[in-house]
């Protein structure tokens, strides 16, 4: 009888060290944040997620950033935004889409500008609740960054001279942005509390 008692005695130490050691485990997961980088000259691109797990109803915090290390300012042309996000709730295996928009804007940066755009998220569907959280299960976050490299025209005097003796339709035409396309993924889990 006493045999039996300190067995499950024992067992039950060593069930509750390890629900400790587990809820300790989650704690950490919950505190690393997530950094995924890429260079491309002239351009470094970063995704960078606070956590690793958010508890029901709290927002992924995800940031993805441009940063321009050129030497010489350069003009992007992109539509909304040079970074669009797209989410795939992993635990349902659901892509919710991302809205684009096709108005062309553009910017010019200068050596060592920095571009952000925070994640947010609109979408409805299975793995979300009626007030848009996430609902339990893991999540994956695709950063598609796109947009155009604007080339530096230097046309010399002859092609000017052309240019200006010519009819307007026969002007010649800007050259095109160079097409400049990335993409980085995070992933996070949702968890009860």
């Amino acid at each position: 009888m006493k045999r039996t008692a300190i067995v499950l005695t024992t067992c039950l130490l060593v069930a509750l060290a390890l629900v400790a050691c587990s809820n300790e485990n989650n704690a950490k997961e919950e505190a690393r944040e997530t950094i995924v980088e890429e260079v491309a000259k002239p351009f470094e691109f970063v995704l960078k997620d606070e956590k690793t797990a958010y508890p029901y109803g709290e927002r992924p915090d995800i940031e993805a950033t441009l940063h321009y290390i050129g030497e010489e300012p350069s003009t992007i042309e992109f539509g909304e935004s040079w970074v669009t996000f797209e989410t795939r709730n992993v635990t349902e295996d659901v892509t919710y889409d991302t809205p684009v928009t096709l108005p062309l804007q553009t910017a010019t940066l200068q050596p060592g500008d920095t571009l952000e755009r925070t994640y947010e998220f609109f979408g409805e569907g299975e793995g979300i609740d009626e007030d848009g959280h996430f609902l339990p299960g893991t999540y994956e976050v695709t950063a598609h960054i796109s947009f155009g490299v604007v080339p530096e025209a230097t046309p010399d005097a002859e092609a000017v001279k052309r240019a200006e003796a010519a009819a307007p339709s026969e002007q010649p035409s800007e050259p095109a942005p160079i097409p400049f396309t990335r993409t980085l993924k995070t992933t996070f889990t949702v968890y009860d509390e």
